[in-house]
């Protein structure tokens, strides 16, 4: 999926792995620092659950510390070339994109597999009067309210689908992008000719390698 020479077909792999690294080093910081800051009021919400939440808390901040800690090894490893950090990175980087994968499509599934039952939770939701969406125009007839509030939900429903299913597989297809160009950088690195001062591979063609002889 990713081509050997280039990122996104213009940008040096180099560069292209750098420019992820950073990205996926501020978002996995960012999801940490907030974990962290947040972790009273979470448990605060759910005070009978926490027997439940916090090994799911620590878990996800362990497994947040990890990829915190291998991005940042990414950005190091493409700045300095090192093939020890980034074999580490690629690594870290195809299993969060599978388990990004797997949960994102389950989680898509589970939403259609369920939709009546949202569906009926939706319109039991907005018919209660401490709604913040309670609507005060009077229909008639009982079993009118019920018709109008069904269909609002379930158009409702069906574009949350829509654009969740959407998103899921144009960020899938985005994101195993991003680790096919994460491994074609490391095999780079890996079967580079020692004879070659390894930036040569990024920042000039393939013939300049004539120089050699």
């Amino acid at each position: 999926m990713g081509s050997s020479k280039s990122c996104c077909c213009c940008i040096p792999l180099r560069a292209g792995v750098m420019v992820i690294a950073i990205v996926s080093s501020a978002f996995y910081i960012s999801s940490l620092v907030y974990l962290l800051i947040r972790r009273s009021d979470m448990f605060a919400k759910h005070p009978d659950s926490l027997n439940f939440l916090t090994p799911i808390f620590w878990t996800s901040v362990a497994v947040v510390s990890v990829y915190s800690i291998s991005s940042i090894l990414g950005v190091f490893g493409s700045i300095s070339q090192n093939r020890a950090m980034t074999a580490v990175f690629r690594v870290l980087y195809w299993i969060m994109a599978i388990l990004i994968l797997v949960v994102s499509v389950a989680g898509w599934v589970l939403l259609l597999v369920n939709r009546d039952s949202w569906q009926d939770e939706c319109a039991n939701y907005v018919s209660k009067p401490d709604s913040d969406i309670y609507s005060i125009v009077k229909v008639p007839s009982g079993s009118e309210v019920a018709t109008v509030l069904q269909n609002a939900c379930s158009n409702d429903l069906k574009t949350i689908l829509i654009v969740s299913g959407i998103a899921v597989v144009m960020g899938n297809i985005i994101q195993i992008y991003f680790a096919s160009v994460v491994s074609s950088y490391a095999s780079r690195l890996k079967r580079g000719n020692k004879h070659i001062p390894l930036r040569n591979l990024d920042d000039f063609p393939d013939n300049s390698h004539k120089n050699m002889y």
